[in-house]
């Protein structure tokens, strides 16, 4: 019997997002549906943590940090808005949903929606079937509180389910290290798509690597800073390229201290988004939100190891924090 079937009992707190799962969309995945594949696919499965402090992702597109959940973004702004009764929350390029397995572990509360997205199906069973795991007394309750979204944000065909139930309708998105892999036109679109899905007073928690990297050649920062300049003082350029790089490994430095060989599997395939603080607060406020915390912090990806070297490092602002608030005169604050 499947999972599914075995389930007696359904949440009433299904919302409009999670009645059309089976019926509308291949994109939307319930949970139940979801802990059933991963368990017909039994060699799917997280893979061990890197000596850098991250699960890889099955696409190789980055990594899930163990320590997550206690980045300042995710900690002090969105698990807090998360865990308040009757919130909706939406975390982009969620991987192997780390922070919302850590929602539930602290109360999801029974009136509340909390939308995991990730580009690859893979890492969403993978969520799935850990839950169930973890948490096998609380599938049939989880399942009206999560909507599982496979698919590329911000695709026409994503932002359409997202909007279901009309704008406005989030109090905070979460994109930790997912706008590194978008392209100028879909960053663009990215951010305004955002700021509408937010509610007056919802928060966009970001972050994101930024040039500011040992693995960037210095030129190619120093590039990068000039077009960022130059994108936040012009209303006339409507297409952000500061920051974007075509092919990340033609950016790295000729260090005599890299192995690169030995480092290649930690630095991005094609291209990259590196961002930097005009260019997010730019982007913010042309949507409809002001920045309300700023700020570039030290990468130190293993806090249980910190004597190991890695080439990211190089002058403590290797990562940014952005929190952007959706502005509205009646805001709640």
């Amino acid at each position: 019997m499947m999972y599914c079937d075995r389930l007696q009992k359904r949440s009433t707190q299904t919302n409009n997002i999670s009645s059309v799962l089976l019926t509308m969309s291949s994109e939307l995945i319930c949970l139940t549906a979801a802990i059933d594949e991963a368990n017909s696919a039994p060699h799917l499965a997280i893979p061990q943590l890197n000596t850098d402090g991250r699960h890889f992702t099955l696409n190789r597109m980055g990594g899930n940090f163990a320590s997550s959940v206690k980045n300042v973004e995710v900690a002090d702004y969105f698990l807090p808005t998360a865990l308040r009764p009757g919130s909706k929350v939406l975390e982009l390029g969620a991987a192997y949903g780390l922070v919302c397995s850590e929602a539930i572990r602290r109360g999801l509360p029974a009136i509340c929606h909390y939308v995991v997205n990730d580009l690859d199906k893979r890492h969403l069973l993978i969520f799935a079937r850990r839950l169930a795991e973890e948490f096998p007394l609380q599938v049939a309750e989880l399942e009206g509180r999560l909507s599982l979204l496979h698919g590329e944000f911000p695709s026409s065909r994503v932002v359409e389910l997202l909007m279901q139930s009309g704008e406005g309708q989030f109090d905070a998105v979460l994109s930790t290290h997912f706008l590194g892999w978008l392209k100028p036109d879909a960053l663009v679109k990215a951010f305004e798509v955002v700021g509408r899905l937010l509610k007056p007073g919802g928060v966009l928690c970001i972050r994101g690597s930024t040039p500011y990297m040992g693995y960037v050649r210095q030129e190619v920062r120093d590039a990068i800073d000039r077009q960022s300049a130059e994108y936040a003082q012009s209303p006339c350029i409507k297409m952000p390229t500061a920051g974007f790089i075509p092919d990340f490994r033609q950016a790295l430095p000729d260090r005599d201290d890299i192995d690169v060989e030995a480092v290649m599997h930690e630095i991005p395939t094609g291209h990259y988004f590196t961002i930097t603080a005009p260019l997010v607060k730019k982007l913010a406020e042309d949507n409809g939100m002001r920045i309300e915390r700023s700020e570039y912090v030290s990468d130190r990806f293993n806090e249980d190891a910190p004597d190991l070297w890695n080439g990211w490092a190089l002058d403590g602002r290797e990562r940014l924090v952005v929190i952007a608030r959706k502005t509205d005169s009646l805001a709640r604050h």
